[in-house]
């Protein structure tokens, strides 16, 4: 197994132990507060690996990349949280397949990656099984098309999942303008400081300190997402954007099945077939597909 592929799908259940603990939270904590954890909490642990990697030499291009992934990752987090925490996380998360389609195209266009047709595959067959973890019984095809006009949870993680194929590409700019390990750890400060120069710029500095007092499940999460993040940076140094974000996008079914089990979800038996098409597109990728 190539050791990007092991390094994404590592990096997919973090993200799926970090959804559910991000729901969880949200029962007790506002959007804003569980968006600081995942940034400020992370920050301590990502700091750390400074004292044993080179800070490398960073140019323009770093920098612009930085300033313009870093607020519209703030943007899309916001919109993702307000997602799964006014939808089921089993009908909200599956739309985030969807990012490896815009970032095969956007990834062509800017990074000129383009992946072999076995990756083309792969990537069609985590899309195609994303569509039917929708299906129930007694509707279409056109179902997911459904959930967006009838869900506003769904079509704000449509929109969480455009963005994030933009700000996928500008994060490979980084990184081949730095390194993997610096950039992630640099990324998630500068995303801890543009949520913290918001909040002053409107006043509620003060407020988002205090929601920020510790607790077990803020460490978790930061814990959760500094390890999502060193695996998702190292991957991408490996491979090609479109490729990662594909096999990362399997935590969707971890994600239905932990809706199921820690939430009480439905609709698991039905979105079970789609879960194993997902998991053929991530093995084609994981073998084939760079």
């Amino acid at each position: 197994m190539p050791l990007w592929f092991g390094l994404a799908l590592l990096c997919a259940l973090c993200w799926a132990i970090v959804d559910a603990l991000c729901k969880k939270t949200l029962l007790e904590h506002p959007p804003r507060a569980v968006l600081g954890a995942r940034w400020w909490y992370a920050l301590p642990f990502l700091l750390a690996t400074l004292a044993v990697i080179p800070i490398p030499p960073l140019d323009a291009d770093f920098w612009l990349a930085m300033g313009v992934a870093a607020p519209l990752e703030v943007g899309a987090m916001f919109l993702y949280l307000r997602a799964i925490s006014v939808a089921p996380l089993s009908l909200t998360a599956p739309l985030l397949a969807w990012t490896p389609v815009f970032t095969t195209v956007v990834s062509a266009v800017a990074l000129r990656e383009i992946p072999s047709l076995a990756g083309i595959a792969g990537i069609a067959l985590v899309t195609a099984g994303s569509w039917l973890l929708y299906a129930r019984e007694g509707c279409t095809a056109l179902e997911p098309v459904r959930c967006l006009g009838r869900e506003r949870g769904a079509r704000l993680m449509f929109a969480v999942a455009l963005i994030f194929s933009a700000t996928s590409a500008l994060g490979k700019i980084g990184l081949m303008h730095s390194s993997g390990a610096f950039f992630g750890t640099a990324f998630v400060a500068a995303l801890a400081a543009c949520l913290a120069l918001a909040a002053i710029a409107r006043g509620q500095g003060r407020a988002l300190a205090a929601e920020l007092r510790p607790n077990r499940w803020f460490f978790a999460i930061g814990a959760g997402v500094a390890a999502m993040t060193m695996l998702h940076f190292a991957a991408m140094s490996l491979t090609h954007v479109a490729s990662v974000v594909a096999v990362k996008r399997s935590s969707l079914v971890a994600s239905v099945i932990i809706g199921r089990v820690f939430f009480g979800e439905r609709g698991l038996r039905h979105r079970l077939p789609g879960a194993a098409i997902m998991l053929a597109g991530v093995v084609i990728l994981g073998l084939l597909g760079r």
